[in-house]
């Protein structure tokens, strides 16, 4: 049919839409979507028959996706939403054609010349045309006919006790131009990013799958060793304005291309393509469960609606795609490239919500030890200044609002308020690992290590190359004493130099030289020997296994040098001579000052900078975590050596350094510990040797006798970490 209304003819046979002449370029879902209106013109078409009719009944398509195909099509063929010609939205129902509508048939007439014909040619290529015609129509037919159509056999069975799970391959370049990668690369990592924020499950992440980058292996070899059930692959080829995007769905354990589609788009619309593809994939998944006749879709993919993304310009989106690529680098050039590309993303298009939050993603990274560009406080004013640009576009963000209020809790240290508005939209944000992790930051430096492990654990499940959640469970790990946990963490693949640098940290502390200096040279690859994390590490291995002297004199330096390189308060100061620095510190906003003031708030001395940091009057936090399962604790009973009250008797006093002190009790015939923030009962489990019986990170407590016999030195764990502590009434050695 050819349809005139307005100033536009609208041809369906030849799917053209010209105004005097000229055609008006129109992608694929565009077409469709004006097809259906003006097939209902003048009727209303409410949302969901819309979405049904374009889209299909097994696909999920959110209102702020079909708003957004609709202004799409309005900036194609002139409309004006505020004063609208063509599209008319009803506020809640749907949308409709407003200019009046006139139809005509097209009548196709064929010219056939008569010439000699090779009959047996003829008629043999007719039969293979037709033969491959059925052979297509068929297949189309069985994947697109509507679910309720299908029954068991027509498509292959999902085995659930491995998915379904899904991996993205990184889309092939087919440009002739190399620099063409990182938009595939792009283009795959929204796709992964989309399926993870939209659904439930599990996704491969991006280090896993990437690795297969350019080599020649079958999707299906691919996919098994990926442990996926499902992978995405595809390809993008740009020639000049013009993309197009393939991309098709194979089912790993058959071979079977369950979905395929092309996208022809001008490069203004190549942003909403990832949610296309991640809603086509999920609804071919859906249906393989429904015909296999599992009903328990809202458990295996919970489908859950994504806040809109916004609308990009091509400069915009191009500087956001390129701001991926350097982010999953991850090194400390790449992460200062990555923020000035998503900084321009956001300048050039406010409304893209995508690059607001991976911008406040790479700020975050870039105040972490191994990258250790800014200071937290200069990166908190800057996300409160992105924050005051951003949220007039996106009111009603969830990420807005819970970045709003941790910034509240990190930079203006409104503990109370802060938390409460991050807490009252977590829950829609479980999904966003930048969120998880920004929260389990919080929690983090205030104690709560239940709170942060779950959200920290939960965005490291759903994105394994987050430098912040690697960086929050390997501290979380260490400080609770699971050297096993945090050593498979540190020693998985993927984010290389963040790993190294951590590694080396924790071999150092834990005095195994060998792995330390291992560590190191690894690290020392990817950036160069003055960087401050590199310098910092330099100084722990030198105090631990060298020459402390030499440690404290690389300390110094750094501090002197802090305002051109950024330092780590708990890292440099633990050794170096910061004294006078503490309020410049509070000023910098250093978070592992806030853990460890709030850790030891007993000790009065420390009250000066808790009413700094507004704590003297926050809620005490749950040590439950850090207490031992009933299984730990019975292997410590069994352990347990009788000893007389004569013999508790002689370790009793206070042992310490400096400020650091453990005091030993007896308290109802047992010895019982004191320490500014833990305490608790202790039983001997060796000679000289005690455990605690509520925290398992005190696992060790050992008494060191003089020559003479006598108990004049202590050894304990607190937090993973291994200090010692001379009898206080004896001569106290520096």
């Amino acid at each position: 049919m050819i349809y005139r209304f307005a100033d536009l003819q609208f041809d369906t046979g030849r799917r053209l839409l010209t105004r005097d002449g000229q055609s008006i370029d129109l992608t694929k879902l565009s077409f469709d979507v004006l097809k259906v209106l003006v097939e209902a013109a003048p009727n209303l078409v409410s949302h969901d028959e819309l979405i049904d009719r374009v889209w299909g009944t097994d696909r999920v398509i959110t209102p702020e996706n079909l708003t957004q195909r609709i202004k799409l099509l309005r900036e194609s063929i002139g409309d004006d939403a505020g004063k609208p010609s063509y599209i008319e939205g009803v506020r809640g129902q749907g949308f409709r054609l407003i200019p009046e509508v006139n139809t005509e048939s097209r009548t196709s007439v064929s010219i056939f010349t008569p010439r000699k014909i090779n009959w047996m040619a003829y008629l043999a290529a007719t039969a293979a045309v037709a033969l491959a015609a059925f052979i297509f129509t068929e297949r189309l037919l069985e994947s697109e006919r509507p679910i309720s159509e299908l029954k068991p056999g027509d498509l292959p069975e999902i085995n659930l006790s491995q998915g379904p799970s899904i991996a993205v391959l990184p889309f092939v370049n087919m440009s002739s131009d190399p620099e063409g990668n990182y938009i595939g690369d792009g283009i795959s990592e929204d796709v992964i990013h989309t399926l993870v924020q939209q659904t439930n499950l599990p996704i491969v992440a991006r280090t896993s799958s990437f690795q297969f980058r350019d080599q020649n292996l079958d999707g299906r070899e691919i996919g098994t060793r990926l442990n996926a059930t499902h992978l995405l692959e595809g390809s993008v080829r740009k020639s000049g304005k013009e993309v197009r995007v393939t991309a098709q769905l194979i089912d790993v354990p058959t071979g079977v291309h369950l979905w395929s589609e092309q996208f022809d788009v001008p490069v203004e619309e190549l942003f909403t393509i990832q949610t296309e593809i991640a809603t086509g994939i999920v609804g071919k998944i859906k249906a393989q469960l429904q015909v296999q006749g599992e009903d328990r879709l809202q458990e295996l993919i919970d489908s859950a609606s994504i806040h809109s993304r916004g609308s990009a310009s091509p400069a915009a989106y191009d500087a956001y795609l390129q701001g991926l690529r350097y982010k999953s680098k991850g090194l400390p050039d790449d992460i200062r490239q990555a923020l000035e590309h998503f900084e321009q993303a956001a300048t050039l298009s406010p409304e893209f919500l995508p690059a607001w939050r991976e911008l406040m993603t790479a700020q975050i990274v870039a105040t972490d030890l191994p990258v250790a560009l800014d200071y937290s406080r200069t990166a908190y004013d800057r996300i409160e200044d992105w924050l005051a640009v951003a949220t007039p576009y996106h009111p009603d963000a969830p990420l807005f609002r819970l970045a709003h209020g941790a910034m509240q809790a990190l930079n203006h240290y409104q503990w109370e308020t802060g938390i409460a508005e991050m807490e009252a939209v977590l829950p829609e944000l479980q999904n966003d690992s930048f969120a998880l992790t920004l929260a389990a930051g919080l929690y983090f430096v205030l104690e709560r290590p239940q709170q942060s492990y779950d959200l920290a654990a939960r965005a490291f499940e759903l994105n394994p190359d987050s430098p912040r959640a690697l960086a929050i469970l390997a501290a979380l790990h260490s400080l609770s004493g699971r050297s096993e946990e945090l050593r498979e963490l540190l020693e998985m693949d993927g984010l290389d130099y963040h790993r190294a640098i951590y590694r080396t940290a924790y071999y150092g502390i834990a005095g195994q030289e060998e792995e330390t200096v291992k560590a190191l040279s690894f690290a020392k690859q990817f950036v160069p020997d003055s960087h401050t994390a590199i310098r910092t590490m330099d100084a722990l291995y030198q105090w631990q296994f060298g020459d402390k002297e030499k440690a404290r004199n690389i300390l110094q330096e750094l501090v002197k040098s802090r305002w051109e390189q950024p330092i780590t308060w708990i890292w440099v100061c633990g050794l170096a001579d910061c004294d006078d620095l503490d309020n410049e510190f509070i000023q910098q906003r250093q978070r592992t000052l806030v853990y460890l003031a709030y850790l030891n708030r007993q000790d009065e001395r420390n009250r000066s900078v808790l009413e700094k940091l507004n704590l003297t009057n926050f809620p005490e936090p749950s040590d439950a975590w850090f207490s031992p399962s009933d299984s730990e604790l019975q292997a410590i009973l069994d352990r347990q050596v009788e000893l007389t009250q004569e013999e508790h008797s002689r370790y009793v006093g206070t042992y310490g350094i400096r400020t650091r002190q453990i005091r030993i009790s007896i308290k109802d015939d047992q010895l019982f510990y004191e320490m500014p923030t833990w305490n608790g009962p202790l039983i001997a489990t060796g000679e000289h040797i005690f455990s605690s019986l509520n925290h398992v990170q005190h696992s060790s407590i050992e008494f060191v006798p003089s020559d003479s016999g006598e108990i004049d030195l202590c050894i304990w764990e607190y937090r993973g970490v291994t200090y010692y502590g001379y009898r206080q009434e004896h001569s106290v050695p520096e």
